[in-house]
């Protein structure tokens, strides 16, 4: 990527100031705004350039309910230092997220903030940033808030909807989004139909899915992976099924470290239907787990840790894969395989499911550690392994 030159900077104090700095080819390519600015229409970014300001005080917002607030069709937009791009909050309901990119490149770094939009009209779909082409990454800061107050909010990707393109995180939070409306999708923090997530750092925490799926994450495509770090971490988010993340349609699955859930009860997802770590009802899709942690998740269904109830899937487990301290309210308090639902099973004797839980007062409990329904080929995989 072309990166603005930071060295070379100008403080903007008014809408006119950061319509000039943000104009392609204008100079300086950093702008530092020192002051909150109402912000009427939409600022298109089609070269590198970076906006900060100079304390957390300072916000930038859209001054009317209609269109973002920064369309980035090329080149490459900077948030940084402690920026806030702010809606107007629950009570005022916009059509569309703050930042719409659609072939370019959004960086969130330091301690920027994307919070408090509401976009229950959705003429572009997500709450915090749409992604069509191109990609965001965030390397520090926030999407979504510290607290349910600050979130962003839609009916899909409260905090960020994927159409295509990559969404990679490395550092920061993407935190407090919830899903609203009667058709809401789903997908509280993440929501993608056919693009690419990469998480290997930060967390996607605090999400609230409600009656629709996906809290954390929900893929309907694509491919979701964890990188070899423990760094990346998807804990505390709720939805119906798939509390942290949601497979669906054809999305692949990959994860070789991180955490999904943690070490405490506060930090695992939760599920009012199934998979309370994952929900795996993708048809014909991949789940490749050779190394990560799930633990603490709960369901009021069946997989507290993972629930695989797609079609023709192909599952994997391996090496160093952990899933640990999980709750079902039925059934396979670690893992639940619904029938037909695996094509292909592959587990190594050297994972850990351990101490996974069914809820006592059920007669329909069964399988604290993992559940099989009429899969021989997915039990003889499980023989070897100690699942208790």
């Amino acid at each position: 990527d072309i990166l603005p030159d930071l060295a070379r900077q100008r403080t903007v104090a008014s809408q006119a100031d950061l319509a000039a700095a943000l104009k392609s080819g204008g100079e300086p390519p950093y702008a530092i705004l020192s002051s909150s600015v109402s912000y009427a229409g939409t600022a298109e970014i089609a070269g590198p350039v970076a906006i900060g300001s100079t304390s957390s005080s300072v916000t930038l917002s859209p001054a009317g309910t209609d269109g973002p607030l920064f369309e980035v069709t090329s080149g490459k937009l900077i948030l940084c230092d402690a920026l806030t791009l702010s809606g107007q909050g629950p009570s005022v309901r916009r059509s569309y997220p703050l930042v719409v990119v659609s072939g370019g490149s959004l960086a969130l770094c330091d301690q920027a903030r994307i919070i408090r939009n509401c976009n229950s009209f959705a003429t572009v779909p997500g709450g915090g940033v749409y992604l069509d082409g191109g990609s965001v990454s965030l390397f520090g800061g926030s999407i979504g808030g510290d607290r349910d107050a600050t979130g962003n909010a839609s009916g899909a990707g409260a905090g960020v909807y994927v159409e295509r393109g990559n969404f990679s995180m490395y550092a920061g939070r993407v935190s407090h989004n919830r899903i609203v409306g009667t058709d809401a999708v789903g997908g509280a923090g993440v929501y993608s139909r056919f693009g690419s997530l990469y998480l290997a750092g930060g967390s996607i925490d605090h999400n609230a899915g409600g009656a629709a799926d996906g809290g954390g994450i929900l893929a309907s495509g694509g491919l979701v992976k964890f990188s070899e770090s423990s760094a990346a971490r998807v804990s505390a988010n709720t939805a119906r099924a798939g509390g942290g993340v949601c497979l669906k349609d054809a999305a692949d699955f990959q994860m070789l470290g991180g955490v999904i859930g943690g070490e405490g009860a506060p930090d695992g997802n939760g599920a009012t239907g199934s998979g309370g770590g994952i929900f795996a009802g993708a048809s014909g899709g991949k789940v490749d787990m050779t190394d990560g942690l799930i633990a603490r998740n709960t369901s009021d269904g069946s997989g507290g840790g993972i629930a695989v109830s797609g079609t023709g899937l192909s599952f994997t487990m391996g090496d160093s894969a952990r899933v640990f301290g999980n709750r079902a309210a039925l059934s396979g308090g670690g893992l639940y395989f619904a029938k037909g639902s695996v094509s292909s099973c592959a587990v190594s004797d050297s994972i850990e499911i351990a101490n996974n839980h069914v809820s006592k007062d059920s007669g329909l409990s069964c399988g604290a550690g993992v559940f099989i329904d009429s899969l021989p080929d997915v039990y003889a995989e499980f023989l070897n392994v100690q699942a208790c």
